[in-house]
């Protein structure tokens, strides 16, 4: 796949709607099993990615459809799109 800040210079986009969700700014790891299991990006408006919370959206990874050379292709739909605090703790939808 590559290093994490090739990932970082790749901008996110929803195919479902054709948003521009943002950059993304962290990665969710299984430390147990070494997978990475979700991406983050902060919500629009963020200029900071300090203190991640409510600001965030996490996307599993199994909704990455396609990483291209400029961007990263996700699909969600609205029940999908997570804005939360605590990441590590989260269960992602099936």
């Amino acid at each position: 796949m590559g290093r994490f800040c090739k990932l970082r210079q790749k901008e996110v986009v929803n195919c479902v709607d054709g948003c521009i969700l943002g950059f993304v700014c962290d990665l969710i790891i299984d430390e147990c099993e070494g997978i990475i299991e979700a991406i983050v990006v902060p919500k629009p408006g963020k200029l900071f990615t300090w203190g991640k919370g409510d600001r965030d959206i996490v996307i599993p990874w199994r909704r990455i459809e396609k990483i291209g050379k400029d961007v990263i292709i996700v699909r969600l739909d609205g029940e999908h799109h997570h804005h939360g605090g605590h990441h590590h703790n989260h269960k992602f939808p099936k």
